[in-house]
Formats: C-alpha cells, structure tokens, sequence
C-alpha cells in the first residue's frame, strides 16, 4: 500500500489559496491517498471514499473487481470521519483537501495526464466527492493546464442527508470546465438503507440490498459490462465471478427516464443480465 503525501512544491501554496482555504484548514481534516496498484499515467484513475465512521477496506471495495485493478489506477481517500458534529461541512472540508491534494499530485508526477478520473464516494463520503469535483474546478479556473486534474465522472452510492445534496449536485455542475457525468445508486426502504430517492436525474438506480452492502456491490459490477445500451426500467444482476458469491439474486432497477454512466464514451450501465 503507498500512502501518498502532499509534497511541499511551490505550486501547492497557490493552490490551497485557490479553494479558499489556508494551509491549516486544509490540514485540519486529516485525510491521505492510498494507492492499491500504484500510479500509471496512461491508464484512467478511481478514487473512492467511503462514509461516516468508515474506512477504505481493499477488501470489500477494489477487491471486488480484480479485472478492474489491471485496467484502471485504484486510489481510496482514507479521511478521519468519525464525528458526532458538522457532519456534512466536515466532510465538505475534507472534499476540498482532496481536491487540493489530487491536483498537486497530477501536477507533480503527471501534469500532461489526459485519463478520465472518476470520484465515488459512499454514503457521507458523496458529500466528500461533491465538494472535491467543484474544488477541482475552481482550482482550474486561472489554469491552463486544469483538464489533467478534473473529475469526469462523479458516482455517489447511497447517499444521506438528501436534502443538502441538490445543492451540492447543482454547485460542482455550475459552469465545470469539462464534461462531466454524474451518476447514484440508492437502496430503497424494504433494504434498510437510506431509502430516500431525491428529485432529479440522478436518481436512476435502486438497488435492494443495505447501505453497506451497496458499497461492496458497485465495485463488483466493475469488471462487467454491457454489450450496448442498458434501457432504463429494466432490471439487472451481477454477473461474473462473483454471482453465486454474495449478490447473485439481487437485481438493480434502473429508473426510467434516468440514467447511469459508466464511462465517457457512452452512456452505459454498469450492470449486466
């Protein structure tokens, strides 16, 4: 596992001062990189994050989808969740140390990356992804070089405190300086999970199993994918090596009228028959 640290270069000061945020603040939040297998420049790059009290487990996140890890940069964000208070400004501010801290390390080790980077979090950790995608496009305002750094794609799963989240979704698309795709998964009532469903094309996707367990299922759906398009309304289940596992009978209901991204090429789902 090689945790990366901010390094102390000369761009790293403009930046934090870009997000409206001092050195100290940014650091207040603690919160750190680990990359699973390493970082390739010619590949795209996943950060995950997960929520409340959580913690990023190979195991039941990446581990899930080991076809995926040969074709993508597997990168969880490990921040201090546990809290009593503020829940959705801390994690807000730990979005925002994310995004600083992303931006320096493409800047530093890859400036001339041109891979899609796609930011997913769980839970409390949407907060967290939302509030990094529309830092990242702040801090790539003034730069010519931002498109190295932006998130392309932002997926949040199961997320709480619904009511605060259309704003966050209408903040990070507010003028984003690249194309960008969002996508939600949610458990309904019957599972125990959040079960709330805001307003709005985001969403697309119920999925009948608790709010942990909608974690570990959408890495499983990474190694599988559709032929062509998926039609919304339809329903489908984990195919793969892991469908007599854990998940093999449940079924994903794709909401119609929505829809579920699974790259930037098309709009694909990444679920399958």
């Amino acid at each position: 596992m090689n945790v990366f640290h901010r390094r102390a270069v000369a761009a790293g000061a403009a930046l934090l001062v870009v997000g409206g945020l001092g050195a100290a603040t940014a650091r207040a939040q603690q919160g750190a990189f680990e990359f699973y297998n390493g970082f390739d420049p010619a590949k795209p790059t996943i950060v995950a994050v997960h929520g409340w009290f959580g913690s990023i487990d190979y195991n039941s996140t990446f581990g899930r989808s080991p076809s995926f890890n040969q074709r993508a940069n597997v990168v969880g964000w490990e921040w201090n969740a546990v809290f009593f208070t503020n829940m959705t400004a801390r994690a807000r501010q730990s979005g925002r140390q994310l995004a600083q801290e992303l931006a320096l390390f493409i800047i530093d080790v890859a400036p001339g990356y041109e891979q899609p980077i796609q930011l997913i979090g769980h839970s409390l950790g949407t907060h967290v992804v939302l509030a990094a995608g529309a830092e990242l496009r702040d801090l790539g305002r003034n730069d010519p070089g931002f498109a190295a750094y932006q998130a392309d794609q932002i997926t949040l799963v199961d997320t709480g405190f619904n009511d605060e989240i259309p704003a966050a979704i209408a903040n990070v698309e507010n003028d984003y300086l690249v194309p960008l795709k969002l996508d939600n998964y949610f458990s309904i009532p019957s599972a125990g999970g959040t079960g709330q469903a805001y307003a709005g094309r985001l969403a697309n996707v119920r999925i009948p199993l608790s709010h942990t367990d909608m974690w570990s299922y959408y890495f499983e759906t990474l190694d599988q994918q559709t032929a062509g398009r998926v039609h919304p309304g339809a329903t489908y289940g984990v195919v793969g090596p892991y469908r007599n596992e854990n998940y093999g009978a449940v079924g994903a209901y794709l909401v119609t009228g929505q829809a579920t991204p699974l790259d930037l090429s098309d709009d694909v789902y990444p679920l399958v028959n």
